[in-house]
């Protein structure tokens, strides 16, 4: 079941566990917003405003049978790429240039982060409705963390990092509307993200981006508030060429304030990752993974 599938059962979910949950930190869910072809629909963000460059060449370096999600770069040199549906995870291995599937099943992956011993970790929900942190423990996924210290419970977590001390975690939980914040000795609290629905972070030193359907917010790290930096929708973010990259279904790939850079190919880009071979991009709406060498 696909993500956007996911939502049609979870909006039937929400409207009864919405009676019992008065936290005024909950932002509810909106489906994405785009058509059927992967194209923005969101009347708030104006895409239009900042022209396209000429088209940058992108090839693809594989495909997800069941549509890719997450990309995230593995310390042997693979690109590992969550999958939309089946509990899947990909493995590509940009010498040989062969895909083969992670042995183990990872219950409604999300996003992952992989360790530099390389343990994995990776976000998971149920249908929107509940989600946690887990890693793979061996044989077994564990759950690591599901609600906040005051019992607010993640629903959609996407995006995870590190914050810059390289302990704890920043989560982007684009269901809740919020991100979670777990410090160093294990405290887990919740903060505003700015975008009402944040789906991808990125720490440059000591300033967190956020990005999301309602624009790309900056927080100077840990106690500043979201300032928006651009009012387009962001659906993931990266740092390349001394820039800070996003993407969205109008525009491709863009530069965060400025223009898009031409790289076009993917119907819904929605996972960014530099590595040295060139950038990344996955799209949610088709079955490719595509590769801009500069």
């Amino acid at each position: 079941m696909s993500r956007f599938q996911k939502f049609c059962l979870a909006m039937s979910w929400l409207s009864l566990f919405a009676v019992g949950c008065g936290d005024p930190k909950e932002q509810g869910f909106t489906t994405p917003s785009t058509n059927a072809n992967g194209t923005d629909t969101n009347n708030s963000i104006d895409d239009t405003a900042t022209p396209s460059l000429e088209s940058k060449e992108a090839t693809q370096a594989f495909r997800v049978p069941q549509r890719p999600w997450d990309l995230f770069a593995h310390p042997d040199g693979t690109i590992y790429c969550s999958a939309q549906g089946g509990n899947k995870v990909y493995i590509w291995d940009p010498v040989s240039e062969m895909r083969s599937e992670y042995p183990k099943q990872l219950p409604d992956v999300q996003n992952l982060f992989i360790e530099s011993d390389g343990t994995i970790y990776f976000t998971r929900t149920d249908y929107g409705v509940t989600g946690s942190l887990s890693v793979v423990d061996g044989n077994q996924t564990s759950v690591v963390y599901d609600q906040s210290d005051d019992g607010f419970l993640m629903r959609w977590p996407m995006d995870l990092v590190r914050p810059p001390n390289g302990n704890g975690w920043v989560i982007a939980d684009y269901g809740a509307g919020v991100l979670f914040v777990v410090t160093e000795d294990g405290q887990v609290s919740t903060r505003d993200a700015g975008s009402s629905n944040p789906q991808s972070l990125l720490f440059v030193e000591d300033t967190l981006y956020v990005g999301g359907e309602s624009g790309i917010y900056s927080i100077d790290w840990p106690d500043g508030e979201p300032v928006e930096v651009d009012q387009r929708m962001g659906l993931a973010l990266v740092e390349f060429n001394d820039t800070i990259w996003s993407s969205n279904a109008s525009l491709g790939v863009f530069e965060v304030g400025g223009s898009a850079v031409g790289l076009q190919q993917a119907a819904r880009p929605g996972s960014l990752l530099q590595t040295s071979d060139g950038l990344y991009f996955a799209d949610h709406v088709g079955e490719g993974v595509w590769i801009y060498r500069p």
